[in-house]
């Protein structure tokens, strides 16, 4: 209860971008200009298996900056910061259907080529699911 508020006395939005690690912003801008894509773990992961590495969950997208309560990236990311937005990956909620393995992947791994790969999500958004924690204010302690 104190804490939604604490959240009361400030814009949600206000409250994420102020406390949101600046040093991925930094780290943006320093990619802007030298690759392609961002990637996250699980990203490359799905591209490995897919050939398609230009999506991302939001649960993974929220490392880099993107508004979960807008639901797309900041317009500061570019207009702000000059980051080109065609460097971020499109962001799809966790267990949308992405694509079916490729079948160099089905041969190094034994999967099917019928398999299809899905968005995943992060530990912590994982453990908030499996402990019940799915309703807005709910929270979990921990990871």
């Amino acid at each position: 209860m104190i804490l939604m508020k604490f959240f009361d006395c400030f814009r949600w939005n206000f409250w994420y971008h102020c406390t949101f690690r600046c040093t991925k912003y930094a780290s943006l801008q320093w990619f802007n200009d030298r690759i392609n894509l961002v990637v996250h773990q699980s990203d490359y992961v799905v591209g490995c298996l897919t050939g398609c590495y230009e999506f991302s969950d939001y649960s993974n997208a929220l490392k880099t900056g993107y508004d979960l309560i807008e639901k797309e990236w900041p317009g500061f990311i570019d207009k702000g910061l000059g980051v080109s937005l065609k460097i971020l990956p499109k962001v799809l909620s966790p267990g949308t259907e992405i694509a079916y393995i490729s079948r160099t992947a089905a041969e190094l791994t034994g999967l099917s080529e019928k398999t299809i790969v899905v968005a995943g999500a992060t530990d912590g958004y994982t453990s908030a699911i499996a402990s019940g924690a799915v309703e807005s204010g709910d929270f979990i302690c921990g990871t």
